[in-house]
């Protein structure tokens, strides 16, 4: 029972580690399935054989890479006795609870190791049934085959605190050895703008150590003596690269909210049958004049765009990137330059400015570009390279919003 126990303190300590490490990347949701296969008992018969088992799985994610499952199942262990060549079996009903936690992501595969504690009731030959319990350790693969849908393997072994499966008592508890193949279907949604990136004020207070804010002393007690110069110089540098950090936040928020705005007209647009046009001079520019900070430049570009001046637009974006080619939301300039040129008629143009895009090595338009660069092939009468991004786009961007209209387009041109 020691082992038991520090078995469990092990699985709450980590399952806290998890929580307060991961808990913010994700929300949590909920998942259920089923899985079937079989189990081998490794006890004191001599002779012992695979039988089959199934079982019933809820999950609840408590961050990106961790899970809690719930499964209640049903197993037969087969075995032979020295003493009779009649093959015996013991039946259980058991209900496992497990951690899993994913080793990496490869598109849709995602490795996973697993842990935790049982109970069971069982029968062996003799008619009556006991209780037991187990502990359990293994791992596996899931493989997503959309959105919410997974194919799992996986295998675990599974140490009893008794030894009775085999109605033989010699050589220390019982482990049976479990494999398993099935399904889960999950259920959530993606969070808000507004629950990734909160206020400013929860960020800082939440970014500064628990021993630098500053605490009121209880009535009765001396005052702290204040913080020296330096220490309120090193706060105020954290509170200014904070404040930059969620100031480039919003501006994506803001280019997004401006992006999705523009999809619709965008979409009607794409679905009319009309042939490339020859593309058009370069109109110049005479109100932009290429000065100022990042920010009121890149808001006149956005505005600019909407307002459908489209080469204006590409001129505003194009000096931002020439000029700032490691800001943040450089990939979104390209990007932009990509859409007024797509708009323009331009498509081989937009092709190059949403190939660039996609050299960034941090870009929230990647999914974005690449199903505009999908309906620019479409436009030159190049399928075959049409389909090759959106097949792109459904495999590395599995989550995208993007994923059912790439979905329709390929479906239109596998008929």
């Amino acid at each position: 029972m020691n082992l038991l126990k520090l078995f469990f303190l092990s699985v709450f300590l980590i399952l806290m580690l998890q929580i307060s490490l991961l808990g913010q990347s994700l929300q949590p949701h909920f998942g259920f399935g089923f899985a079937a296969g079989g189990q081998r008992l490794s006890g004191d018969a001599p002779t012992m054989k695979l039988a089959p088992g199934g079982e019933g799985l809820i999950s609840y994610r408590l961050s990106r890479a961790a899970q809690l499952n719930l499964a209640v199942g049903y197993n037969l262990l087969s075995y032979q006795l020295a003493t009779s060549p009649k093959t015996f079996t013991t039946n259980l009903i058991f209900a496992d609870v497990f951690m899993e936690l994913e080793l990496f992501r490869l598109k849709a595969l995602r490795p996973f190791l697993k842990w935790g504690v049982g109970g069971f009731n069982f029968e062996a030959f003799s008619g009556k049934r006991f209780n037991d319990a187990e502990i359990l350790g293994g791992g596996g693969l899931k493989f997503f085959l959309g959105k919410n849908v997974a194919l799992t393997f996986s295998g675990s072994a599974k140490y009893t605190t008794g030894d009775d499966l085999d109605t033989i008592r010699k050589n220390g508890n019982d482990i049976y050895f479990s494999a398993r193949t099935g399904l889960m279907f999950y259920k959530g949604k993606k969070p808000t703008p507004q629950e990734q990136y909160p206020p400013a004020n929860e960020v800082i207070t939440e970014s500064i150590p628990e021993a630098e804010q500053p605490q009121t002393p209880p009535a009765g007690q001396p005052q702290v003596p204040p913080a020296s110069a330096e220490e309120i110089a090193q706060l105020k540098q954290k509170v200014a690269e904070l404040s930059q950090d969620l100031e480039n936040k919003n501006h994506e928020i803001e280019a997004l909210k401006q992006a999705l705005q523009q999809k619709v007209q965008v979409i009607q647009q794409l679905e009319q049958s009309a042939k490339a046009a020859p593309a058009p001079s370069r109109q110049p520019v005479t109100s932009y004049t290429g000065t100022g900070d990042f920010k009121s430049n890149y808001r006149l570009g956005l505005q600019k765009f909407n307002e459908r001046q489209y080469d204006e637009a590409i001129n505003i974006f194009q000096d931002l990137l020439n000029r700032f080619p490691h800001h943040p939301l450089a990939s979104n300039c390209a990007y932009w330059i990509g859409e007024s040129e797509f708009a323009l008629g331009n498509y081989t143009r937009a092709l190059e400015a949403f190939s660039q895009v996609l050299e960034f090595p941090q870009s929230f338009k990647k999914d974005d570009a690449l199903l505009m660069s999908a309906r620019a092939y479409l436009k030159l009468g190049n399928s075959s390279r049409a389909q090759q991004m959106l097949l792109r786009l459904v495999s590395n961007y599995p989550e995208s919003e993007y994923v059912s209209i790439a979905q329709r387009y390929l479906n239109r041109l596998a008929q």
